[in-house]
């Protein structure tokens, strides 16, 4: 997939000779359709980075809880539970923090 996007990209710099050909590879094919399109792509980092598990409770207050599923029982661990969203979000950024250094 990367191989066919960045060749898609080199394809589309070039333009003014393969005009044509580029403007027909859309209606044949979905995936090229995908590939040249010059929407915004969601990227897997963006969307791990962005995506916390936050659970809001009956109680009101906010759950944490960890990314990764344990494959033993299939359940997401509790990182911990917070007054406010503010906070839970500000735990998550301390807990990727700290894997990292």
């Amino acid at each position: 997939m990367r191989r066919a996007r960045r060749a898609a990209g080199a394809l589309r710099a070039l333009g003014g000779r393969f005009g044509d050909a580029l403007q027909a590879l859309p209606a044949r094919n979905p995936l090229v359709a995908s590939i040249l399109s010059t929407e915004p792509r969601e990227t897997a980092a963006r969307s791990t980075r962005f995506t916390a598990m936050i659970r809001k409770l009956a109680s009101g207050q906010y759950r944490l809880y960890s990314r990764k599923k344990n494959p033993d029982t299939g359940k997401r661990r509790n990182l911990g539970t917070f007054d406010t969203k503010e906070a839970a979000q500000q735990h998550e950024r301390d807990v990727q923090y700290f894997k990292r250094h």
